[in-house]
């Protein structure tokens, strides 16, 4: 559950993973809006249910580099909040569509690495 692992991880993982699962979350919600209308804006309602989660939390008893990581995380859960408002609003059904495409995402891709023994191993 997200409200328990931002306050168990070092900030820079959170802000990291917390952008990676946000990138997942909009491009899969693009994907789908043409068989299932109403996906991107779904996926903005998590945000805004992602983002007051935060907030409450930012309220309660934390430690001072928690509030310092929980401070990060809300501007960049409003930013993406709001693109994925703005992503809904606009009707945006592509990931090719220039309103995503000009969003800063991250990804994560686990690749196979070939051992000279010619077996595979995953590197990540």
């Amino acid at each position: 559950e997200r409200k328990k692992w931002v306050l168990e991880w070092p900030g820079q993982v959170v802000l990291l993973g917390s952008q990676i699962y946000w990138t997942r979350d909009i491009a899969e919600a693009l994907r789908n809006e043409k068989s299932n209308p109403g996906s991107v804006k779904k996926a903005a309602e998590k945000c805004d249910r992602q983002l007051k989660e935060i907030i409450e939390l930012v309220r309660g008893d934390l430690t001072p580099l928690q509030r310092k990581t929980l401070s990060a995380l809300v501007v960049m859960d409003v930013h993406n909040r709001d693109v994925a408002r703005k992503l809904a609003e606009d009707g945006v059904s592509s990931e090719r569509d220039f309103s995503w495409l000009s969003q800063l995402r991250a990804t994560y891709e686990l690749k196979k690495v070939q051992k000279d023994d010619g077996s595979y191993d995953r590197k990540e």
